[in-house]
């Protein structure tokens, strides 16, 4: 391409897609400019001609024509406003005044002095508004305007078949308020039809039989008919009026064009300095007059086969050599706006692009293809016939457990639970997409995915096929929600051809085969996945899952049999936790920090006993002796007063056995055990029972009186004391034998405060425990 070469235009049906083509565009050019900011691109937007505009301000061209045409805007503004300043809302409450009716020639000199002449005599005792010399000469003859409306439902009764209508997302325009904005601007005049004349058509009838209007002397007129003259005068008003903004009007509309053309005059400065134009194809036929001064030789038109013919009409401009048309005709068709056009005898939605194919035309076609997996490229073959391969797919490795097989509300179900599996086994979110012909099941695919406590927080792909032409993904699940005869949206080639080819590496079908058999377009696909030849079936009624652990396949065929698996397969985990003890959960693919233990624990303490208690890095080892572990409870608790003032302390635990000196020593510590457990300890923990119990009662008392006190008085202002942990430290006792004993007391405050929920899963419990219902 040559510096004195026009620039090369290239344009897309939807705002994404241009997006992508010129991402793609600046790998190798960066001068370009993209015409209109609707873009959602950040990288795009700064080469909008909306922002070289902000950049660099042109001066208009004096010999332009922006400067004529703005001084013939506002000189036309000007009139039009004179024009109807009588009308303004803000004069409803008034007649027409009798200046207005002068100025148009409806009343002549001598009747407006006459009219002036006899209000003299009158005396107004109302606003300055009531001098004027008709209000005065018509009195109470006029009335409010009104107009009742009539309900009419423009032929809308007739019920529509839903099913008929194609569900398509809406393009996402993120911007707005640019250039390209439809909103109103200028001078806003509000126009109201304040008063009319009594009387109504029999005194207009008269009026006009008796040419009262014509009399020299309007005073003359009888009472009952000057409601009549007025609307006379009021209606020749008005169609005098309306002649004259029509004029405006004609004159208006071709100042607007001259406004544009002296725009388009500056932004071809901007567009003749880049190599690449980009724009919608809505935008062929909105900046026709501008593409064509830059009389470009090449024009290509991407997704040619979803584009009708009139825009592809407008790209034809004088100066063109070289008209690109990219699409696939084997795809979605255009839409036109009026749908009885689409078929018969018109079938405006057939593109040009398809209507060349059909008729001989000689185009190119891709046969070799980059996206998709061997197996999945396979089933289309009944739409393209034989895909060569590309070597870069073939390199792709598979997974052991991609396998084949896919609602209404059971299937989004089963979806929703394949791709926690999935998750699981190391697939990321961002990877998967669920395509469905359906809007409504989309819905209902997101809100059982929003339920997924392990997958809370992530951003689930879930589209529409209508929606998602021109994207891919590693994963593509496809939810056919149809289960009956009438399968609806699912027997347009078009739109199966999207659904088919959308996946690069792992496809699944969740539906009914057994109705899809009965079209014969799916019938085909379907025989591709059962007949298997060099492939392996890839159709069932099951889905079988493969453990990579122990190589153990799963059939899935009932939401029930997900429960029996998280992630892996239905037998035990097997591998040693860090305590030392076997993981009881089932076969699992997350990491073990997140198990919590549930086994005894079995730890031989200081006293010497075994710890019997539930083993878990966050439940501390204890004895029924009183020997307790409790590193993190010590340093938090050193002293807390408790009922009658009795001072409870934690006693500390000696991490040592107590040392024996001699025989003797040794057989009066026998002595005493055996006298303690014989009795003394069945004793003491009477006492402590009695003395946890005081402390619990007093406890509650003083929440009462809280509530009480508040009750009376409102918010409680008083500082409260602080709250025990509900684990109490043991009371302080001195045994029969000189050696220290200590009990922990568990019971209720309602003052204690819950520990956040940990983010573990419990051993027994189930991870695919989710809310589905």
């Amino acid at each position: 391409m040559q510096d004195a070469d026009p620039p090369v235009v290239v344009a897309a049906q939807t705002n994404h897609a241009l997006d992508q083509l010129l991402n793609r565009i600046s790998q190798f050019e960066e001068n370009y400019i993209r015409l209109g900011r609707r873009s959602a691109d950040t990288n795009i937007k700064k080469k909008t001609l909306f922002e070289f505009r902000q950049k660099v301000r042109l001066a208009d061209l004096p010999s332009g024509l922006l400067v004529a045409a703005k001084k013939e805007l506002h000189s036309i503004t000007e009139e039009a406003s004179r024009l109807l300043r009588p009308f303004n809302a803000e004069n409803s409450d008034t007649p027409l005044p009798a200046s207005f009716f002068l100025a148009n020639d409806l009343i002549s000199s001598a009747q407006y002095a006459k009219l002036r002449k006899g209000a003299e005599g009158w005396i107004c005792s109302g606003s300055a508004d009531k001098e004027d010399p008709m209000a005065i000469w018509l009195g109470d003859s006029v009335v409010e305007f009104k107009i009742n409306y009539k309900e009419e439902n423009l032929g809308l009764a007739k019920e529509v078949d839903l099913d008929d209508i194609p569900e398509k997302e809406p393009e996402t325009d993120v911007v707005f308020g640019d250039e390209e904005s439809e909103a109103l601007r200028g001078t806003l005049i509000s126009i109201k039809e304040g008063l009319v004349g009594r009387g109504g058509l029999a005194a207009l009838e008269r009026v006009t039989k008796e040419n009262f209007v014509k009399l020299q002397d309007l005073w003359k007129v009888p009472p009952k008919f000057r409601g009549g003259v007025y609307n006379a005068l009021r209606k020749h008003a008005i169609d005098k009026v309306i002649a004259k903004l029509r004029k405006l009007i004609v004159r208006y509309n071709e100042a607007c064009l001259k406004h544009k053309a002296g725009k388009w005059e500056i932004d071809y400065v901007y567009l003749k300095r880049a190599k690449v134009i980009g724009m919608t194809t809505t935008g062929l036929s909105k900046y026709r007059g501008l593409i064509a001064g830059l009389r470009p030789k090449v024009i290509m038109i991407e997704e040619a086969a979803e584009v009708i013919e009139a825009p592809i009409a407008a790209a034809c401009v004088e100066s063109l050599e070289h008209l690109i048309l990219v699409g696939d005709h084997k795809q979605l068709q255009g839409r036109c706006a009026v749908r009885a056009l689409e078929g018969e005898p018109f079938f405006l939605n057939i593109s040009m692009f398809e209507r060349l194919a059909h008729n001989g035309m000689e185009f190119k076609t891709l046969t070799v293809q980059r996206r998709m997996a061997p197996e999945i490229s396979a089933l289309l073959t009944p739409i393209y016939g034989q895909l060569e391969d590309h070597p870069c797919v073939k390199e792709w490795p598979e997974e052991s457990d991609d396998q084949l097989s896919k609602f209404n509300e059971y299937e989004a179900q089963m979806v929703v639970r394949f791709i926690l599996y999935l998750v699981l086994n190391g697939i990321l979110v961002g990877d998967i997409t669920v395509l469905t012909f359906y809007n409504g099941q989309r819905k209902r695919l997101l809100s059982l995915l929003s339920r997924l406590k392990y997958l809370r927080d992530q951003v689930f792909k879930v589209a529409t096929v209508d929606s998602y032409q021109g994207e891919e993904n590693d994963v593509v699940i496809l939810s056919l929600v149809r289960s009956n005869e009438k399968i609806g949206f699912l027997s347009d080639e078009h739109r199966v051809c999207v659904a088919l080819s959308r996946a690069k590496r792992g496809f699944y079908i969740f539906g009914n085969g057994q109705s899809l058999a009965l079209d014969p377009l799916w019938w085909d696909v379907i025989k591709i996945m059962g007949d298997g030849g060099e492939r392996p079936r890839r159709l069932g009624f099951k889905l079988p899952l493969t453990c990579e652990k122990h190589g153990k396949m799963t059939f899935i065929h009932d939401l029930a049999q997900w429960d029996t698996i998280n992630g892996g397969c239905d037998r035990l985990c097997g591998e040693v936790l860090s305590c030392g003890h076997e993981c009881s959960l089932r076969c699992h693919s997350f990491p073990h920090d997140q198990v919590i233990c549930n086994k005894t624990c079995n730890k031989r303490l200081p006293c010497g006993h075994i710890c019997r208690g539930p083993c878990s890095k966050d439940r501390p080892c204890s004895c029924p002796c009183g020997v307790v572990v409790v590193e993190e409870i010590e340093e938090k608790v050193d002293v807390w007063e408790g009922s009658n003032n009795e001072v409870i302390s934690i006693v500390p635990s000696s991490s040592e056995d107590p040392v024996i000196s001699n025989e003797k020593d040794h057989a009066e510590f026998i002595k005493n055990y055996r006298d303690f457990a014989n009795g003394g300890a069945k004793k003491q923990d009477a006492v402590l029972n009695e003395r946890a119990k005081a402390m619990a009662s007093e406890e509650m008392q003083k929440i009462l009186d809280e509530e009480a006190f508040n009750d009376l008085f409102g918010s409680n202002t008083r500082e409260k004391k602080k709250a025990p942990n509900r684990m109490t430290p043991a009371v302080k006792r001195v045994g029969i034998d000189g050696t220290k004993r200590e009990r922990y007391v568990d019971y209720f405050n309602a003052d204690a405060t819950p520990s956040k929920a940990r983010k573990h899963i419990s051993s027994g419990g189930n991870l695919l425990d989710t809310e589905l219902s």
